[in-house]
């Protein structure tokens, strides 16, 4: 029986498939360094063994789009599986709407997102989720947050997913590490959505747009 478990996990684990997002803009990959940080630390974690994935290689040997912004999106485990380029366009956020879940946990950026998806299906176009994880603000289902007082940009340090942009703007000195809970919300004037293709700004919702 325990041979047969140890089996069965062993598959789970080299089936799992995990993705990165990288912004390509006028033809460059952006924050590369950041996105090779977390693959190798994936793969360090998951395949020991694995070979590496170069991503500097993996880009020079594409033709990328010169003008504009796209995203590309690579799966992968102790193999690359697909690689994926599309023009990246801004979704349209009026509305957070406060979700609490305890047991939710995206460490690590897998690939199988169906319990954050599971949570988005009755918003509203215009909506996205903010998660309260034990009393604390995490992430939407797809960024990080960053919340603005006025003087200085915090985020949450109950993030769910140690994003890229949000370690560079860390590493940068641009924004600043906090516990942040609901009743801390009237302190702040706004927060803004970050992640890989989102800078500071590009999605920017008033504190009271933020509804349970």
């Amino acid at each position: 029986m325990s041979h047969k478990r140890n089996t069965r996990n062993l598959f789970r684990k080299y089936m799992c498939l995990f993705i990165e997002t990288i912004q390509i803009k006028e033809g460059k990959p952006q924050n590369l360094k950041y996105h090779q940080d977390r693959v190798n630390r994936t793969l360090a974690h998951f395949f020991p063994l694995a070979q590496p994935h170069n991503l500097r290689e993996i880009f020079q040997e594409l033709s990328l789009p010169e003008k504009g912004k796209y995203r590309c999106t690579l799966t992968y485990n102790f193999k690359v599986h697909s690689l994926k380029i599309t023009e990246y366009k801004t979704r349209y956020i009026e509305y957070l709407r406060i979700i609490n879940d305890d047991d939710i946990d995206y460490s690590w950026k897998f690939a199988n997102r169906d319990r954050l998806n599971s949570h988005l299906e009755k918003l509203s176009d215009n909506e996205e989720i903010i998660i309260i994880k034990k009393g604390l603000i995490t992430d939407t289902s797809y960024t990080n947050l960053v919340f603005y007082d006025n003087k200085s940009w915090y985020t949450p340090s109950g993030s769910l997913l140690r994003g890229t942009k949000r370690q560079k703007l860390l590493d940068e000195g641009k924004i600043f590490v906090r516990d942040i809970n609901v009743h801390d919300l009237k302190i702040f004037s706004s927060c803004s959505l970050i992640n890989a293709m989102l800078d500071i700004g590009d999605i920017e919702i008033s504190i009271d747009r933020i509804i349970s």
